[in-house]
């Protein structure tokens, strides 16, 4: 962006063009780079503060005893078939609705459909390494 408004003042302002064509083509790689590690960075952030805000909910004085139970949708369902049992259970994406974040649940015994909305409470928590831990409860 800071290189596109600086060619843009420029053509504006009449002056010679500070960067050449040849140039942002070599800059190219090395923004995208560090472009794409301020994303990650962004979404490591985001996380962090969703899941300390949850730890919080569950650490409040007066919290419910069976936890916090957030709303969320299935966004995906993958199914999983064990080959040493025969079993079949189901990974699923979920989003957070209130809080707009998508998580992953392993090992439901269901297949709740894709777009359903479910209600998925949170067995642990802890935000320093990432971990959020979701049970979908039963309708």
């Amino acid at each position: 962006d800071l290189v596109l408004h600086r060619v843009l003042k420029d053509a504006v302002s009449g002056l010679p063009a500070t960067y050449s064509a040849h140039h942002i083509r070599n800059m190219m790689p090395q923004i995208s780079q560090r472009a794409a590690s301020i994303q990650r960075l962004q979404r490591s952030s985001e996380r962090f503060w969703v899941l300390e805000h949850i730890r919080r909910q569950l650490a409040a004085p007066g919290a419910r005893p069976e936890g916090v139970v957030l709303e969320a949708t299935i966004l995906r369902v993958n199914r999983v078939l064990s080959k040493a049992s025969g079993t079949i259970t189901f990974n699923v994406n979920i989003l957070l609705n209130d809080l707009g974040h998508i998580d992953a649940v392993r090992g439901l015994t269901f297949n709740p459909g894709v777009g359903t909305r479910v209600k998925a409470s949170v067995t642990s928590v802890n935000p320093h390494s990432g971990v959020l831990d979701l049970v979908i409860l039963p309708r």
